[in-house]
């Protein structure tokens, strides 16, 4: 009899675990399905929003730059060039407001269908939600990455190169008379009359020599460009040259029948005095090594290095922030997710340029500078994402609700009172 009963059981036992192996595999795969369709979602909605954020801001460039096209005669090719050049630079800024907005949408774009309720009731836990989720923030950081060390330094050097080139080829084209021109590099240019390539009464301050600078004075002369347009020549005639050696002590003048000023734009372009933050990260590591590098200059090197890393880090935090207000949409609403969610942003641009000015002002080192509004902030990721897990809103939010329901019933009143007085 004893036999039997245990025998029943175990049958029993085995009955539940062969009935119940369904139910994992379908929990496995249905987690596996959406994994790839949160990543999915997520992925898509943040690339479509940087693409319409870029278009806004280049449309806004490209109406600043038609001056080029039409007053002085830069081709649409150029033109796109160098729109295209400042595409990296936009992006550094442009993805971390994306990446929040994509997110906040893609979550209440799941309360909204329902969607997020069916995940809850399926059986699986925030944990499971929020794997994609981070997948996700972990490529916009090696996106980010390559993005502020590699490719923004790098376009940056080519916008500014080329608008060198760019400057001085149309120089010739655009020099008006009577005006000081700064087209060419350390030379500035005065021309009294202007008759196609010949001119009369010129004056030119050549300062590409810091040691021996030469005012030189023209009555006539022409301008010409070599085949290939890499070479800018004015040939004077029938001029002085007064040159300042030794820093302006002495100083000689020379009288001319013709002299040639030749410009290498290639030269200018190669030279080209680069920023900090139009260095690629070696090249401020080399120069931060330097030995006659200054206090200052380290500094910035320092805040600018840190600044490069710190910043695609914040992609993250913000996308875990979007996860976080957009699992509530339902407690809160949608607007107030909104709301939190540029909130959040401005928040961190409001700690990024206080960490930079304190950085400045020599109040805290460099790395707390950069890294502050992600210090700040990632407690209070760390906050959502256990709210969450226990299935509890933050108090914060359960505040906010409770002073929207109230601003409207105030409106209401306020409305009905003006209804009863009509």
């Amino acid at each position: 009899m004893l036999n039997r009963t245990i025998q029943n059981n175990n049958a029993v036992y085995s009955y539940r675990i062969f009935t119940n192996i369904p139910k994992c595999f379908n929990i496995i795969i249905m987690g596996k399905t959406l994994f790839y369709y949160i990543f999915k979602e997520i992925i898509t909605t943040i690339f479509a929003t940087v693409f319409i954020f870029t278009m806004v801001f280049l449309l806004g460039k490209a109406f600043k730059m038609m001056d080029l096209v039409v007053n002085r005669g830069l081709s649409i090719i150029d033109l796109t060039y160098l729109i295209t050049l400042n595409i990296p630079y936009l992006l550094i800024y442009i993805i971390p407001l994306s990446c929040l907005i994509a997110v906040t949408l893609t979550f209440i774009n799941f309360s909204t269908n329902n969607e997020l309720v069916i995940m809850e009731n399926s059986g699986l836990s925030p944990v499971n939600i929020i794997k994609p989720v981070v997948l996700s923030g972990c490529l916009i950081i090696i996106l980010s990455l390559y993005i502020s060390n590699i490719a923004r330094p790098a376009a940056t050097t080519l916008f500014k190169k080329e608008i060198v080139r760019i400057a001085s080829h149309q120089a010739i084209a655009t020099l008006k008379p009577q005006q000081f021109n700064t087209s060419f590099p350390s030379l500035v240019i005065f021309i009294e009359e202007i008759n196609g390539t010949n001119f009369r009464h010129i004056m030119i301050s050549d300062r590409r020599d810091i040691k021996n600078q030469n005012i030189i004075l023209s009555k006539e002369g022409v301008f010409f460009s070599s085949q290939d347009r890499n070479t800018v020549f004015f040939q004077l005639k029938n001029g002085t040259i007064h040159a300042l050696g030794d820093g302006g002590k002495n100083i000689r003048t020379i009288d001319f029948m013709i002299y040639n000023i030749k410009i290498d734009l290639l030269n200018i372009t190669a030279n080209l005095k680069l920023s900090d933050n139009d260095m690629t990260t070696p090249q401020l590591i080399k120069a931060f090594y330097k030995k006659d590098i200054s206090p200052d200059k380290k500094l910035n090197i320092k805040m600018e290095l840190n600044k490069r890393v710190a910043m695609p880090f914040s992609n993250l935090i913000l996308i875990i922030i979007a996860f976080g207000i957009g699992m509530n949409t339902i407690r809160i609403g949608k607007i107030m997710v909104l709301c939190l969610g540029m909130l959040a942003f401005l928040s961190y641009y409001g700690l990024f340029t206080i960490g930079s000015s304190l950085v400045e002002y020599k109040i805290i080192p460099s790395f707390l500078g950069s890294w502050l509004p992600n210090l700040i902030l990632l407690p209070f990721c760390l906050i959502l994402i256990i709210q969450i897990y226990r299935g509890k809103p933050l108090y914060l939010f359960i505040l906010l609700t409770r002073w929207t329901e109230q601003i409207k019933e105030m409106a209401v009143k306020i409305v009905n009172k003006e209804k009863c007085k009509s």
